[in-house]
C-alpha cells in the first residue's frame, strides 16, 4: 500500500506542475520567474520556493518569485483542506 501512495502522489503533484506550467505559459503568459513562484505556492512546499529562489539570485534575484508564492499559497491550502474533507467523507 505504501508504493502505492508513493507512486499516486508522484502523479499527482507532477500532472498538477504540469498544468500549471502549461496554463501559466500559454494561456496567462507568466514570466518564468512568476511561474516558479505560483508552482511552488500551489504545491505548498517551500522547499520548491528557494530552489526557486536559488535560481534567479544568480540573475540578480526577482521578487516575483516571492510575490507569486505568496498569492498562491493561501488558495491552494484553502483547497487542500477542503478536498481532504470531501475525500473523508467519501
Amino acid at each position: 500500500a505504501g508504493l502505492k501512495l508513493v507512486v499516486s502522489a508522484v502523479v499527482v503533484v507532477a500532472v498538477t506542475a504540469i498544468a500549471m506550467l502549461l496554463i501559466g505559459r500559454r494561456l496567462l503568459g507568466m514570466s518564468g520567474s512568476r511561474l516558479a513562484g505560483s508552482i511552488a505556492g500551489l504545491e505548498t512546499q517551500p522547499a520548491v520556493l528557494a530552489f526557486a529562489n536559488e535560481q534567479v539570485a544568480d540573475r540578480g534575484g526577482d521578487d516575483r518569485v516571492g510575490t507569486a508564492y505568496a498569492l498562491v499559497f493561501p488558495l491552494a491550502m484553502i483547497l487542500k483542506i477542503v478536498i481532504a474533507q470531501v475525500i473523508a467523507l467519501l
